[in-house]
């Protein structure tokens, strides 16, 4: 992909299950050659950007897509509103 004077940006938002669903964009755009000058993300996306740029390639989304698939809510959430509130 050839440019002349732009510049790519991925903006990853912000929002628990986004993250998920940002490693597959991340996968279609590398595949399609895709690769951006710098990267910047919100809540959950900030995770996804910055696990990106230290590991911009395909093994790298592929190392993502393995935290990601690995999270259930108890890792996330651990308390439930059946959770014991003396711990509170």
């Amino acid at each position: 992909m050839t440019r002349t004077g732009e510049k790519t940006a991925f903006v990853f938002a912000g929002g628990g299950s986004l993250g998920a669903i940002q490693v597959g964009m991340l996968r279609v755009l590398l595949a399609t050659g895709v690769q951006p000058d710098f990267v910047i993300g919100s809540s959950a996306g900030a995770i996804n950007a910055g696990y990106f740029a230290g590991a911009p390639n395909e093994e790298g989304v592929e190392r993502l897509a393995n935290i990601w698939s690995g999270l259930r809510g108890r890792d996330v959430f651990p308390f439930t509103f059946t959770s014991d509130f003396d711990m509170l």
